[in-house]
């Protein structure tokens, strides 16, 4: 919370972060917390009911043209499941619920209806009934689609239906087939358009179409259809650079930076644009499947969880620790996938398990005396530009502890690592820093404590990566030698790199660009086909 107001209240000023609060709980009221117990289909769509209508009362989204008949024929559709012999259905977990509603809309379509007398009329193919036109088209003319008929009823099975006298398939089929003809013969031009290949075949209308053409002229030649081949050109311009007005750059000065965001900016100027101007995301969908990154952010809580316990004291790995870990973990997968049974979670969930238990064991092994002193501690500062702008920094440190008279700020990963800085980097080119600067993370983590610790002092303080993606867990610290001078020289050229990164931004004159190092930096990047280099594939790992 204490995160999402540094990032909101100095965009918009107006508002108090009381007025934040109460907006948010709201938010979660009307959203989230109605659908924490849910009785049956009914009850719950009576909730969804009252969520779309909070959608369309207090959000923009009613300002879309067609909002209006979507809203009101999605609230008929709920209605309607609601009040039918379903609604006292009832399941065992909530996700069942909206997997049903999914499946029911799509089943739902929103008619648009015209005037006959102003503008392009849209039709359906039985609305053509009874009306002639001088030209006809017909796109699409494949199995399928024209006529559009399946054979299996799981319901009521097409035997059953002859028997009670129903309407099946073939009748469905019949009447297509005559609308079909009523268009084509009362038309002047007909233009019927298919596809074909080795996976579509035109459809049986035209068929008997061509029959009729050969009984006619006596011939077995059938006509030579026209081949028509659209040339489409799919390629996007790549972008080499985008300039900054005076809009951004102002956005730019209220913005508070993380290691994250320096990083990216690092690697590639365009892609920082994307993910912090504009705000583009990586497409999010409902999957029970496990990513890396989510796979990240479940070992971070586990880790919080479990060494929450030993804060303030002496890191002593005890006899039932490991039952404990396992323990952790299944409270944290049952909040995050509860019910979930896939043979993908439950591997992983192992996976995690092994690898909880082996880092335990690296700490039962280690002979240093370590005392942890905080979990996911939010350290916050500022930075001066050389032009007096006065620039807000951001940090959450995985754990801070105390290794004998050392302060140790630890960084966990679980991907792939692109490794600390090395001080060399100040003998490369500014667009070559990113292969020996790596990364501002650690040094600005120090910098950001030793802001909120006045007495700090960096002869006492180090950071490191935990790399837990090793066989052998492994840790990479920022500062090997333990040479006061050598440290506050290297962390001076940290800071000004931080500095020089931050007066980059904020300077109008120069562009986002994109990555000198295409091949690496854009392999698993979200927007690479933004930026036309969709010709790089992407990384497995």
């Amino acid at each position: 919370m204490e995160s999402f107001q540094r990032k909101i209240c100095p965009l918009y000023p107006e508002i108090t972060e009381q007025e934040l609060k109460e907006h948010l709980k709201k938010i979660h009221r009307e959203t989230l917390k109605k659908f924490e117990v849910i009785t049956n289909v009914c009850d719950f769509c009576k909730k969804l009911l009252d969520l779309i209508s909070f959608i369309s009362r207090e959000s923009p989204a009613n300002l879309h043209p067609f909002s209006g008949e979507f809203f009101r024929r999605t609230l008929e559709s709920i209605h309607d499941l609601a009040s039918s012999g379903f609604g006292e259905e009832k399941f065992e977990n909530v996700r069942s619920y909206f997997i049903l509603i999914r499946n029911y809309l799509r089943t739902v379509s929103v008619p648009f209806e015209g005037t006959p007398l102003n503008g392009l009329q849209v039709l359906g193919f039985l609305e053509t009934r009874n009306l002639k036109f001088e030209n006809v088209y017909f796109l699409d003319l494949n199995e399928g689609i024209l006529p559009n008929v399946s054979k299996e009823d799981t319901i009521l099975p097409s035997l059953l239906r002859q028997h009670l006298k129903l309407p099946d398939y073939r009748d469905r089929e019949k009447i297509a087939e005559y609308y079909f003809y009523t268009l084509t013969r009362g038309a002047k031009k007909v233009h019927l358009f298919y596809v074909e290949n080795a996976q579509r075949e035109k459809s049986r209308f035209i068929e008997r179409l061509i029959w009729e053409i050969q009984k006619e002229k006596k011939t077995l030649k059938e006509p030579a259809p026209r081949d028509i081949i659209f040339r489409v050109n799919f390629a996007c311009r790549e972008v080499t650079e985008i300039q900054k007005d005076q809009d951004i750059t102002e956005f730019l000065k209220k913005v508070p930076y993380s290691p994250t965001m320096l990083d990216t900016y690092l690697r590639c100027p365009l892609r920082f644009y994307y993910t912090y101007v504009i705000g583009l995301g990586e497409k999010e969908g409902i999957s029970e499947e496990i990513e890396s990154r989510e796979i990240g952010r479940l070992v971070h809580e586990i880790l919080e969880l479990f060494f929450a316990d030993k804060l303030g004291r002496k890191l002593v790995i005890e006899r039932d620790d490991r039952e404990r870990m396992d323990t952790v973990v299944e409270k944290v997968f049952e909040e995050h996938y509860p019910g979930v049974k896939e043979a993908r979670v439950i591997i992983i969930k192992r996976t995690i398990k092994k690898r909880m238990r082996e880092l335990l064991d690296y700490y039962k092994k280690s002979q240093e005396d370590i005392v942890i002193l905080h979990l996911e501690k939010e350290y916050t500062g500022y930075m001066e530009t050389n032009d007096g702008t006065r620039v807000a920094l951001s940090g959450r440190v995985d754990r801070v502890e105390r290794r004998g008279d050392t302060i140790y700020i630890i960084d966990y990963k679980t991907g792939s690592s692109v490794g600390t800085p090395n001080p060399d980097f100040k003998d490369s080119p500014r667009e070559e820093w990113y292969k020996k600067l790596k990364s501002v993370q650690l040094p600005l983590y120090i910098n950001l404590y030793m802001q909120n610790h006045q007495n700090a002092k960096i002869e006492k303080l180090n950071s490191s990566l935990l790399l837990l993606r090793e066989k052998d867990f492994k840790e990479e610290p920022l500062f090997y030698e333990e040479d006061e001078s050598k440290k506050k020289i290297a962390m001076d050229l940290y800071m000004k790199a931080v500095k020089t990164l931050i007066e980059e931004i904020l300077d109008s004159s120069i562009p986002f660009t994109s990555t000198v190092n295409p091949k690496e930096h854009c392999q698993n990047c979200p927007f690479k086909i933004i930026c036309g280099k969709q010709w790089i594939r992407r990384s497995k790992w």
